[in-house]
């Protein structure tokens, strides 16, 4: 009987170690193909990446994947020393955690653009 329960036990974390890697790979995702879609667009134009707590983001929703996720992209132009301007495009992919109330994973990924 005590070896069932703790059989049960490890079902439990192999469940939820599932759950926390497809959330992971769904997040890095979501970040990748807003990168992607940033790479087409002309340097001057950069700037209409930017958004603001863009949820439901995720291409899995209309499936039945229940976690919201939620995407900020910050675009910044700075010019360097040699007088050529470097934009980056920085993505933060937000999730809620299944078991930690009021706790958020994060996924960031960056890329810097130049003319």
């Amino acid at each position: 009987m005590v070896g069932l329960l703790g059989l049960m036990s490890l079902q439990l974390v192999a469940i939820r170690g599932n759950a926390s890697s497809r959330s992971f790979s769904t997040a890095v995702a979501i970040a990748q193909e807003k990168l992607e879609t940033v790479e087409f667009l002309p340097f001057g134009n950069l700037s209409t990446a930017a958004e603001v707590n863009a949820t439901n983001v995720s291409p899995w929703n209309a499936s039945g994947f229940t976690t919201q996720f939620t995407r900020n992209t910050t675009v910044t132009t700075v010019v360097a020393a040699t007088g050529v301007p470097i934009t980056t495009v920085l993505v933060d992919v937000s999730w809620p955690d299944q078991t930690i109330v009021g706790f958020n994973h994060h996924v960031k990924m960056w890329t810097a653009v130049t003319q």
